[in-house]
């Protein structure tokens, strides 16, 4: 019994210091290299999709923290219950690998959660705007947009070079060397 609870204290410990070292680095992106180089795409047919290298590891201090939490807790109350030696370590094991699935599908959940606030490219082509700064004749001028929720203001051009008063909507074409080009709705 005192093994189990011993086992739970370090997972406790563990966590705490993982929460409190803010757990930025806990990845799981140490095992790169142990297999060579990767590509990190992955291929569905004819689309291919990036994998985010910094999403979260079923291997992070986290689960494996909280898996030994699970084990020891489970361990002692089966001990405590008058189950044996073994008896309690499956149960321990059990138990463990519960806590620590469910806590990194959690994790995964919050880490899914997290918004990004880079704007690409793709995100604002397509989009209507409206411009706030006239754009003179082949000049520039300024338009606001909503991206990502949030309404954001963009360096703009006509695409055809022609003066476009404050007011009126447009559409964003393409962006080129950080000035959104537009043509009017």
């Amino acid at each position: 019994m005192v093994l189990f609870g011993t086992i739970a204290s370090v997972g406790v410990l563990l966590l705490l210091i993982s929460a409190l070292s803010g757990g930025d680095h806990d990845h799981g992106h140490d095992f790169h290299g142990l297999e060579g180089d990767h590509d990190h795409e992955v291929h569905h047919g004819d689309a291919s999709h990036q994998i985010d290298e910094h999403a979260p590891s079923p291997f992070s201090m986290r689960v494996i923290s909280l898996f030994l939490v699970g084990f020891g807790a489970a361990g002692v109350i089966a001990s405590h219950g008058g189950v044996g030696a073994i008896g309690s370590g499956v149960f321990g094991v059990l138990a463990g690998l519960c806590t620590g699935a469910l806590g990194f599908r959690f994790i995964k959940f919050l880490w899914g959660q997290q918004a990004s606030s880079t704007v690409s490219t793709e995100d604002l082509v397509e989009r209507s705007g409206k411009v706030i700064t006239t754009i003179p004749f082949s000049g520039i001028g300024e338009i606001s947009l909503t991206v990502k929720g949030q309404l954001m203001h963009f360096m703009a051009r006509e695409i055809g070079g022609d003066e476009v008063d404050e007011g009126t909507d447009v559409f964003v074409v393409e962006m080129k060397d950080g000035v959104v080009i537009v043509h009017r709705s």
